[in-house]
């Protein structure tokens, strides 16, 4: 967690061996917020179990460190200055970004293509998109942290699922085996298919939006 004195000794230094991943946002009292930071801990915990905190020197990578900075009344020029896309947003900055003005004084400068910004609940805040976006920028291929508790909870659902369904099967037999079932079961599966659900649902598509 940046304060806005850590962000200047840490962030801005000119020059610096390493990259680093900043997340700008509120620090309470806001729902947008806390799903973003949970899925940015979601990936930073993942770098650092890959080690991405450490330059891969063989294949000229830099380190990749994670940092939060809360908007306050001593970061609020921070955020005016870099005139982010949202109040939360995501900037990914390397050792190019930040260059010195005339007075000596170090800037970031940024292309579009480096921030992320969130402004609703319709956003698509997920880790693998962060990942993704990140692993982009590093250079790096990074893979999400498994969690063995959700591992876990996921076989228990497939194991019920499967003793359901040979329950059903076995109760309701002559219903399974009705051509007519199969009929408009394949029709039902094609339909979802073509119709992008899956892809939706992944991306966070709202079903309707004014």
């Amino acid at each position: 967690i940046f304060t806005a004195q850590t962000f200047k000794e840490f962030v801005m230094k000119h020059p610096r061996p390493y990259d680093v991943v900043v997340l700008f946002t509120l620090k309470m009292k806001c729902n947008i917020c806390d799903a973003v930071k949970n899925e940015f801990y979601q990936v930073s915990e993942s770098f650092i179990e890959a080690s991405g905190h450490k330059p891969d020197m063989e294949n000229r990578r830099r380190a990749v460190f994670f940092g939060i900075l809360h908007y306050s009344d001593d970061t609020s020029s921070i955020f005016k200055n870099l005139k982010l896309p949202a109040t939360t947003s995501i900037l990914y900055t390397t050792p190019k970004n930040i260059v010195l003005d005339d007075n000596g004084d170090a800037q970031i400068k940024y292309d579009e293509d480096f921030v992320v910004g969130f402004k609703d609940r319709y956003d698509a805040v997920y880790a693998h998109k962060i990942l993704e976006f990140v692993n982009a920028k590093s250079g790096r291929k990074v893979e999400l942290r498994k969690n063995p508790l959700m591992f876990l909870l996921y076989f228990v659902m497939f194991i019920s699922v499967l003793v359901l369904g040979f329950f059903l099967f076995t109760k309701f037999h002559k219903v399974f085996m009705s051509p007519n079932l199969w009929l408009v079961g394949s029709f039902a599966v094609y339909i979802i298919c073509i119709g992008g659900i899956v892809y939706n649902i992944i991306h966070g598509t709202p079903f309707a939006k004014f």
